[in-house]
């Protein structure tokens, strides 16, 4: 895709999307230090906040919400039937916009029709806000237990969790505003909202997970 069909906005969105993806797997990394990662984090997350409060982005990101659930509201099997493996691998090719590799997506945002059905329900770009805010808070706790793992295979499997995670919440992030764009190559928006939802569903349930036990 040409980068002169997006506007600054929406460059600028996904600009800040893939600073705060750095700024993660430095943190999860803990490089140069947990110390400086986490400083580093914030203020990734800062600007991602910022372009998040941009009118532009919120305008796009409730185009894509409201289709969405115009679509739910019908029959939750056309929700379910519009987030088939054709249009996720057209929304995981522009993956690349927000610093994301395809193959990474494809690991993360892995979902089942049930799960599509009883995915979370964001009604509102409000609401989308304060998952991600909630969720940011999650990662700096979860990867800060995750430090504190004894047994070295289970604390690379619970960083590789969360980073998944964090792999999951941007891919929806960043679909869902891409897929306002009148791109031939596009799938309808509502399947747009589908995988941003199912994407964020599958960063929860990574996020959290379950904790080794003593």
């Amino acid at each position: 895709m040409p980068y002169d069909v997006l506007d600054s906005e929406t460059l600028k969105f996904f600009q800040a999307l893939r600073k705060y993806k750095r700024a993660c797997q430095r943190y999860i990394q803990g490089r140069p230090s947990p110390e400086l990662a986490k400083g580093r984090l914030e203020s990734a997350f800062t600007l991602l906040m910022d372009a998040l409060d941009d009118d532009t982005i919120r305008q796009r990101l409730d185009i894509v919400i409201q289709a969405g659930l115009q679509s739910r509201a019908t029959a939750a099997s056309r929700i379910a039937h519009a987030v088939s493996e054709h249009d996720m691998n057209l929304e995981m090719e522009m993956s690349f916009l927000f610093g994301l590799k395809v193959r990474d997506v494809s690991e993360s945002v892995q979902f089942r029709k049930d799960e599509v059905i009883a995915m979370i329900d964001i009604a509102s770009v409000d609401e989308l806000v304060t998952r991600i805010e909630d969720f940011h808070g999650a990662l700096i706790t979860e990867t800060e237990l995750a430090r504190t793992i004894d047994i070295r295979s289970q604390k690379k499997r619970r960083k590789r969790n969360i980073g998944q995670a964090v792999t999951s919440i941007l891919f929806g992030s960043g679909c869902a505003v891409l897929n306002t764009y009148a791109l031939a190559q596009m799938p309808p928006m509502a399947a747009s909202y589908g995988a941003s939802m199912a994407a964020f569903h599958a960063a929860v349930r990574d996020l959290v997970g379950e904790r080794p036990k003593d």
